[in-house]
C-alpha cells in the first residue's frame, strides 16, 4: 500500500507541477520567435523530421532553454515549503537545513553557512552556463563593443 504523500515522489511531482509554468513560458516565447523555413529547409535537404527538430529547432531556442534551465533552477533550489507540506522527514533540501537552523535550534552561524553553500551551488552553474556562451556578455544585443 502506498501513499501520495509524504514520500520523495510527492515532493518530485509537486515540484514540477510548481516549477513547470517557469520553465515553458521562456522556451514558448523562444518557440514563437523561431523561422519555422529553416525546419522545412532542413527536411527538403533529406533530414528526418526527428533529426531536423533535434539539429535545428533546439539550437534555434538554445536561449529559451537555458532561460527556462536558469527560471527553474533557482527557485527549486530555495523551495523549502513543498518538501515540508508533502514530503517527509527524510526528504530534506539543503533550504529545509537553513530555515531548520535559522528559526528551530537558533544556530545562525550554521544556518549562515548553508545559505552561503545554497548561494554558491546556484551562482556556479549560471557562472559556467554565461562563460560557455559563445558571445562575451558584454555584446548580448549584437551590438559592437568598443
Amino acid at each position: 500500500h502506498t501513499t501520495l504523500l509524504y514520500n520523495k515522489a510527492a515532493v518530485v511531482l509537486v515540484m514540477i507541477y510548481a516549477y513547470l509554468p517557469f520553465g515553458i513560458l521562456p522556451i514558448y516565447a523562444a518557440a514563437a520567435k523561431f523561422e519555422w523555413q529553416l525546419l522545412e529547409a532542413a527536411v527538403d535537404l533529406g533530414c528526418s523530421n526527428f533529426r531536423a527538430f533535434c539539429k535545428v529547432f533546439i539550437p534555434g531556442i538554445r536561449r529559451g532553454v537555458i532561460t527556462a534551465l536558469i527560471m527553474v533552477f533557482i527557485p527549486a533550489m530555495g523551495a523549502y515549503v513543498i518538501p515540508d507540506l508533502v514530503g517527509s522527514p527524510s526528504s530534506e533540501l539543503l533550504s529545509n537545513k537553513i530555515v531548520q537552523k535559522t528559526l528551530i535550534v537558533r544556530n545562525i552561524p550554521e544556518a549562515s553557512a548553508l545559505a552561503l553553500m545554497l548561494a554558491v551551488a546556484i551562482l556556479l552553474p549560471i557562472i559556467v552556463i554565461f562563460l560557455f556562451q559563445k558571445r562575451p556578455l558584454g555584446n548580448r544585443a549584437g551590438r559592437s563593443v568598443e
